[in-house]
């Protein structure tokens, strides 16, 4: 009976030393994220971080790195092409010590840095050693590791919002962990990278409109939209600004003729995007306010 009871309690604690030697992510395990994105869980009334639990060891240090690449395998650094889908590695390098195993969660906000938004959580095709994983507590959608990672380097595909969403920022963190079933003698490191809307990429084109133009163009904040399309159709007109917030948007008859619309605008100097959307798409000019 004795024998017995022992083997049952030996069983449990291997149970649980393997648990804690491959703990998951925080939002798969926890619930929680711990990005250091506004919205994620709160320590001390600021946004939590891996750095919070894993980063006190002096014998250890990680550095994070996020590298986007386009389809054509060019590195992306400071603007993204709506719609577009790219591939993102994330890599932890120890520039001392040697650990045993690393961990990684990731989220993109659909905002400006450290300005809580929308997530932007389209993602996909994750490595082996990464999942998506939906936070319980938050809401949010990450991608972190599903286990203690043997290598340092992981990805995923991402693919960027709609046109005229404006900025997003990504928010990551990771460790370097010794496994010895607790926290001390880790390392952690974060990131923040802001990507903003490449307005160039965002211009597109209905088949059929002959004409648009804002007049005059740079203006003082009231213009005239002419439009001249080849058929007869209702459409809406918007405006938004860098950051895609829509600070206009009117219905919009258009003919075969020299469509003429008067637009007066409360807004502080800068450039804008005025999108004209019809069922058969979206068309995109840009203009200056003075």
């Amino acid at each position: 009976m004795k024998l017995r009871y022992f083997y049952m309690l030996f069983v449990l604690l291997l149970g649980a030393i393997i648990s804690l030697g491959t703990s998951t992510g925080r939002a798969g395990m926890a619930g929680w994220g711990n990005t250091g994105a506004p919205g994620d869980q709160e320590q001390g009334g600021v946004p939590r971080t891996c750095i919070s639990c894993h980063g006190t060891s002096a014998d250890v240090q990680v550095e994070i790195s996020l590298n986007l690449m386009d389809a054509d395998e060019n590195p992306v650094t400071a603007m993204y092409a709506p719609g577009e889908t790219y591939s993102l590695t994330i890599a932890l390098n120890a520039s001392m010590g040697n650990p045993q195993a690393y961990g990684f969660q990731l989220l993109c906000l659909n905002a400006e840095q450290d300005v809580s938004g929308p997530e932007s959580s389209n993602y996909s095709n994750p490595s082996a050693n990464a999942s998506i994983a939906l936070a319980s507590n938050t809401g949010r959608t990450y991608v972190e590791h599903p286990s203690p990672s043997g290598t340092p380097e992981f990805s995923v595909d991402w693919t960027a919002p709609e046109m005229g969403s404006g900025a997003v920022t990504f928010y990551l963190c990771g460790n370097g962990v010794n496994l010895n079933m607790s926290t001390s003698g880790d390392n952690a490191d974060c990131l923040k990278l802001q990507l903003d809307e490449d307005l160039a990429a965002s211009t597109s084109q209905i088949t059929g409109i002959r004409k648009v133009q804002v007049n005059p163009n740079p203006n003082p904040g009231y213009f005239s939209l002419l439009v001249e399309n080849d058929r007869f159709e209702n459409g809406i007109v918007s405006i938004r600004d860098l950051n895609g917030r829509l600070i206009y948007t009117s219905a919009l008859s258009l003919t075969t003729n020299e469509d003429v619309t008067s637009i007066s605008l409360d807004t502080p100097p800068g450039l804008y995007l005025l999108q004209i959307t019809t069922n058969r798409g979206v068309h995109t000019e840009k203009f200056m306010v003075q």
